[in-house]
């Protein structure tokens, strides 16, 4: 059908169980300018994607690609994501093209990325990559005992706005921390969150050993530290928090779930789903748009909280 069009621009081929693309097809749409992978259970791209000189987007997350394709050389590329693969490594051209804006890589468990690969992307307004857990000193026994994944589905968006935070091993392996991060429209924030949201928490906790306060704090600071950008563009989180059970820290663990916005938590319990958190809309519930405005909170027409002088303690469970 490919072969018929061979001036073809936008390609979408998302969630229709691919197993393979044919290199030949690939290979005759010079024009493309963007190709949508996503959803399918490819291994690998082919080579002659090279031959797309235009394409400028490729989104191939949620495959299983294991060898990085060959779009790095391409003139224009600027955007690419690559995010919930099974990479494992990264070749990189001499040169990268000076129009590459957006690369994710996010969710490729096996990635590591070394040092100098990463000074090679330091002109890349976005880069996405998994933080990794520090090295502990019983790594090696609590490594595998906290495991995650994550799956994404766009819906009526191509691309969703939304960042995870992911740390199997937490203060010293003894706990793990799993957040999620939606910024609607924008990315900047959710990447922000996603990047700075653990480290407050980890101070938060060396505060206090009260659930709610150091929870409440951690939204807080994580807060200000957004400035205006939070007050003008707004994003919704969840900070799920799991560690040893102060009554018996040998044999059992508690958890902390703090939200704000839309993200939920819901915990899986004999087969059934059991919710951990609110729904803070303000838009869909008008007790809680009451309640924000109590507080003296300016919402605009937007439904964007401007909260300086707003003391609101984000909901929290245990």
């Amino acid at each position: 059908v490919l072969v018929g069009h061979l001036h073809l621009r936008i390609l979408h081929l998302a969630n229709n169980q691919l197993q393979t693309f044919p290199a030949s097809k690939l290979n005759k749409l010079e024009q493309l300018e963007e190709l949508n992978l996503s959803g399918n259970k490819l291994k690998t791209i082919p080579t002659t994607i090279a031959n797309c000189k235009r394409l400028h987007t490729l989104v191939a997350h949620s495959n299983n690609i294991s060898i990085f394709p060959e779009i790095l050389q391409l003139p224009q590329i600027q955007f690419v994501d690559l995010s919930c693969n099974d990479l494992t490594e990264i070749l990189i051209p001499e040169a990268l093209p000076a129009t590459l804006q957006d690369l994710d890589l996010t969710g490729n468990t096996n990635l590591v990325l070394e040092h100098k690969t990463l000074d090679i992307f330091s002109h890349i307004t976005t880069l996405k990559i998994d933080q990794k857990p520090l090295p502990t000193t019983d790594s090696t026994v609590m490594s595998t005992f906290w495991s995650h994944g994550l799956a994404e589905m766009a819906g009526q968006r191509n691309k969703l706005c939304v960042s995870a935070l992911a740390m199997d091993n937490f203060a010293e392996g003894v706990g793990a921390v799993y957040g999620m991060f939606d910024g609607d429209r924008n990315e900047e924030l959710p990447r922000l969150l996603q990047c700075t949201m653990a480290d407050v928490l980890l101070e938060e906790v060396q505060q206090s050993t009260n659930d709610t306060v150091f929870m409440a704090n951690t939204f807080l600071v994580s807060h200000r530290k957004l400035g205006m950008a939070g007050q003008k563009l707004g994003s919704s989180a969840l900070l799920c928090y799991i560690r040893p059970d102060t009554a018996d820290p040998a044999s059992s663990f508690s958890l902390t779930v703090a939200n704000v916005g839309t993200c939920q938590a819901v915990l899986c319990r004999g087969g059934k789903p059991v919710p951990l958190s609110k729904v803070f809309s303000l838009e869909q519930d008008p007790e809680e748009a009451q309640r924000v405005k109590d507080q003296k909170a300016i919402i605009t027409e937007n439904w964007v909280l401007n909260q300086k002088h707003l003391q609101d303690f984000p909901g929290e469970d245990k």
